[in-house]
């Protein structure tokens, strides 16, 4: 057992030692004015039921103890999967896995070796999924209690950088009220940038998407873990992590988090066709939800001939801040922000510049605000602008990093504070003013990643797709649904870029397990696999997404009956997989007590059943071929 102790925070009950009591007053003045660490960082190497065991333990500003919370977090997993051809989609995220999933646990006992833990034992079983695999990384951060129960602050607060097994996260709560008199960041401490490549010479290229060559720019770090020399450098992007810059002078491309990262500039004297830029990172957007948080990945770095090359720039990485309530003072005598921005990589000379570290995430649990007119609060996650080129000619900037989350799970200020997430700008590609060429950056719209995260009325249970001859069965379920509106299906090439291909009604109110169902009829027809997700939009337009499923052409034939919409309104379609169709093969519909309502013949593999005049009630489909059943299917009107 450790005493814990901050002589300059009062967080926890001490005894003073003796000789603490000769420390100079400037040592003192000095610590007041830097940010402070204020967490306990651990890495989880594995997890049985209630129990973790850990290494890399870092307890110089606050120990793991019984009795006290940890955030469990998910900080990286093998989320790009087979998505490794050298091919534009290199680094392409094929599932989320379990990467961001976090919650908060308390510690019941622990074990030690030399005064450092070696194992913890929770209270209860982890709610979420972790997994560890050489693609995975998964840390205990001490949640930090301060106050007994109201407690203001003294100092500014950060977070440790991320090294790649632990840092990036500061988490505080104050169980009463928290008056905020100095900042909290976790600025530039995400995911580090991709190094600047060695010196190559000139010719442009445009077809590297992954190599173990120095002589590219290095990858930013995303949420894959990369233990792969061989995707070490180039263009590619990797999940969240911006591309590195290809010969000749190319920049890198700029990291994401809720926004997609900006592209890095041209290379020197290449063309439209072999620029050699870095690829931005990809968009974490359809992944955040409650229990879901990531932070921002870093930008690729630039590539160089002459020595004057720079790296790319750090993502941001996560606050968490839970209180009753959070306020300000009437006099304020610095400005009072809550922030995790991504990093501006440095300008370079003639050569590539690093693309920048996209913004992490700023998570507020607070049930209640009262910022002071002359305080105001500013809670913003923005993206690094990319390092812009100090030559004439064109060479390559590199990009701007994407912006990340600024999140609230209870309530929201309403007066006297700023909410922010923009966008990183694009380095220059020349030194002219007014600068006459940019890298590039995010396509989407600045703020989107401000959110209100309060429980939507949809809870899912399970998503899944599935491929069935020439097209692809989606099913979902909720466990309950409140204020629930519609559903809308949304399909991909590439995981990033979604198209609406239909809707289908939600319940509105429900407290019962429901079962959706919906056919992509012929989707393999132009390709041979795709993306989807579901996104579900409440009465009032809040939404939300399900994760990824990635399905993939299979030709093996299936008997499987699908009914959709389910629950309907006016029309049911029923389709049956073309080898369950013969002659004699029919469609029933029947009530609750089992008595045939219609019976419908069957002559294609879609039939739409016209259904308006039913009551509203439970209904089952059951297919029959030849006097032999095939499936009865249960439906909600």
């Amino acid at each position: 057992m450790k005493t814990k102790f901050s002589f300059f925070f009062g967080l926890k009950t001490f005894f003073l030692l003796p000789f603490l009591l000769g420390m100079t007053f400037i040592f003192c003045i000095n610590l007041f004015l830097s940010a402070q660490v204020v967490n306990g960082y651990a890495k989880v190497t594995g997890l049985s039921g209630t129990a973790v065991s850990v290494s890399a333990v870092n307890e110089t500003a606050d120990s793991f103890e019984n009795g006290e919370k940890v955030m469990l977090i998910q900080m990286q997993d093998n989320v790009i999967g087979t998505n490794v051809t050298n091919a534009n989609t290199f680094g392409t995220i094929a599932s989320i896995g379990s990467a961001g999933n976090y919650e908060f646990l308390t510690i019941s006992t622990h074990t030690e070796v030399g005064g450092i833990p070696n194992t913890m034992t929770f209270t209860s079983t982890p709610a979420r999924t972790y997994t560890f695999t050489a693609n995975s990384s998964v840390q205990v951060v001490s949640l930090r209690r301060l106050g007994a129960p109201n407690f203001s602050t003294t100092s500014a607060m950060s977070a440790l950088a991320w090294n790649g097994d632990i840092g990036g996260v500061v988490a505080i709560e104050v169980l009463g009220t928290l008056t905020l008199n100095h900042s909290i960041n976790a600025n530039f401490s995400g995911f580090r940038g991709g190094l600047k490549s060695t010196n190559s010479g000139p010719g442009c290229l445009n077809s590297a998407y992954f190599s173990a060559t120095t002589e590219y720019g290095y990858k930013g770090e995303g949420i894959h873990k990369n233990t792969n020399v061989t995707y070490t450098s180039a263009r590619g992007k990797i999940a969240n992590g911006g591309g590195g810059g290809l010969t000749h002078n190319a920049g890198g491309g700029g990291g994401a988090n809720v926004a997609t990262g900006g592209i890095g500039g041209i290379g020197w004297q290449c063309t439209a066709a072999n620029t050699g830029h870095g690829l931005g990172g990809q968009t974490l957007l359809p992944y955040y939800s409650q229990n879901r948080i990531f932070m921002g990945g870093g930008g690729g770095g630039g590539q160089m001939n002459n020595s004057v090359a720079t790296n790319g720039g750090n993502g941001g990485g996560i606050v968490y801040v839970k209180a009753n309530q959070i306020v300000t003072s009437t006099i304020c005598t610095t400005p009072i922000s809550i922030t995790a921005r991504g990093q501006t990589s440095a300008n370079s000379g003639n050569d590539g510049s690093g693309g920048a570290g996209a913004a992490g995430a700023v998570i507020i649990y607070a049930n209640s605000f009262a910022f002071s007119s002359a305080c105001l609060v500013t809670f913003s996650a923005n993206g690094g602008t990319g390092g812009s080129v100090g030559n004439g000619g064109i060479h390559g900037a590199g990009g701007g990093g994407g912006q990340g989350a600024v999140i609230f799970l209870a309530a929201m200020p309403t007066s006297n504070y700023v909410a922010q997430t923009l966008n990183g700008a694009g380095g220059c590609n020349n030194s002219a003013v007014p600068c006459t060429s940019f890298s590039g950056t995010s396509p989407e719209p600045n703020n989107l990643g401000v959110m209100m995260l309060i429980p939507l009325g949809v809870s899912f249970v399970d998503f899944s797709a599935e491929a069935i001859d020439r097209n692809v069965l989606l099913r979902w379920s909720t466990a309950s649904e409140i204020n629930s509106d519609y559903f809308t299906i949304e399909r991909a090439l590439d995981g990033e870029n979604f198209t609406v291909i239909a809707q289908v009604q939600a319940a509105g109110s429900s407290q019962n397990l429901l079962d959706y169902e919906f056919v992509d009829v012929n989707a393999f027809v132009p390709n041979m696999q795709f993306y989807y997700r579901i996104k579900e939009e409440d009465f009032d337009g809040k939404f939300m997404y399900t994760e990824l499923r990635l399905v993939q052409m299979n030709q093996q034939q299936s008997n499987h009956i699908v009914v959709f919409p389910n629950p309907f309104t006016e029309v049911m379609n029923v389709f049956i997989p073309q080898n369950s169709i013969h002659d004699q093969t029919q469609i029933f519909l029947m009530d609750e007590l089992n008595r045939v309502i219609e019976t419908y013949s069957v002559q294609h593999e879609m039939n739409s059943l016209m259904l308006g005049g039913l009551s509203k009630g439970i209904y089952f489909i059951s297919v029959v071929d030849g006097g032999r059943l095939v499936e009865t299917v249960r439906v909600v009107k």
